[in-house]
């Protein structure tokens, strides 16, 4: 099932923009993969440099002190960056016993865990793996590998599971987050077309979808594990999401910039 939904334009100019998080002060700040910096947009959508990483900054999440985390594909590191755009390396590549290969994306639990892919930069291999970690980046443990370029994450109120989308095969995986060393199970097949990317929850049972191959965002009730698609308009190629104040935040790769919608509409 397939719906049309018009997104307007939000914020443009950001080369690749990726991992969408907002701030509290209500700015956005966005990854510029391809220009490797980040770049903090305003509440009337003008956007600003906020600090020059190089690299390829691909993720991002924030904490309650506006502290952001970031992973880097191409240096195989966990950074972060205060409010003044001072960064430094939290995770590096070699850590706790632990190779990283390329993360990808994170999120926070609410217990302050920290969650992270890490796929590499290839996709296709199944090398990928996912992460768990304290916010100091302590305690780094591994609670999924061998996957297929695990990408977006998304993990539920009472941690119990984690959602990982895996880009090559355009599949939802769940993690039993009480039984890490279990192996991760399909949730919910895509479609081949999809090559879902980043992800955030709509509501306390649905989760939204960028998927970057179909054009769509996919909608997914965790209940029953079913879905519909909702088409961007011209040609729009999502790459992440975020929900903030009841509106729907979309990274758009073709058109470099942010798309945004009322999130109660979809």
């Amino acid at each position: 099932m397939e719906d049309s939904h018009v997104f307007t334009q939000y914020a443009d100019g950001i080369p690749f923009p990726e991992g969408p998080v907002f701030d509290s002060r209500g700015r956005l700040v966005v990854c510029a993969r391809r220009g490797g910096y980040l770049v903090r947009v305003d509440v009337q959508g003008r956007v600003e440099r906020l600090v020059e990483l190089g690299g390829k900054p691909n993720g991002l999440a924030i904490d309650a002190d506006d502290l952001l985390y970031v992973a880097d594909s191409s240096r195989g590191s966990v950074l972060t960056v205060n409010a003044q755009g001072d960064w430094s390396v939290l995770i590096p590549t070699e850590s706790a016993n632990h190779r990283l290969i390329g993360p990808n994306d994170l999120c926070f639990g609410s217990s302050g865990v920290l969650y992270f892919t890490d796929p590499g930069l290839s996709m296709d291999r199944n090398i990928g793996s996912v992460y768990r970690c304290n916010a100091d980046g302590s305690g780094l443990e591994r609670i999924g590998r061998d996957m297929c370029f695990p990408n977006g994450l998304a993990v539920t109120e009472d941690e119990r599971t984690l959602y990982v989308v895996e880009s090559t095969t355009s599949r939802m995986m769940a993690i039993d987050l009480a039984r890490p060393d279990s192996a991760p199970v399909v949730a919910l097949e895509l479609g081949d077309d999809a090559v879902p990317d980043g992800m955030a929850w709509l509501d306390d049972d649905r989760l939204i979808i960028a998927c970057h191959g179909a054009g769509v965002m996919a909608l997914v009730n965790t209940s029953d594990r079913t879905h519909r698609r909702v088409r961007l308009a011209d040609h729009a190629t999502p790459t992440n999401v975020v929900i903030r104040d009841g509106r729907c935040y979309v990274t758009d790769d073709v058109h470099g910039g942010v798309l945004v919608c009322d999130a109660a509409a979809l």
